[in-house]
């Protein structure tokens, strides 16, 4: 597979996906994310959705 287009593939739910885990390009997630982690996703990804507690 050369020159092969990265795909983001989120699901959610009861389906099932097959990955090579060994494929470096390969990313796992599920609900175990913990809160830390997916705050800074958050802050990182989406920071006009951040409000700061003290403006609040």
């Amino acid at each position: 597979m050369t020159n092969a287009a990265t795909i983001l593939d989120m699901c959610c739910g009861s389906r099932m996906f097959w990955f090579d885990k060994q494929d470096e390009r390969a990313v796992f997630t599920d609900n175990a994310v913990p809160p830390p982690f997916a705050e800074a996703l958050v802050r990182a990804n989406l920071p006009e959705l951040c409000v700061s507690r003290e403006a609040a």
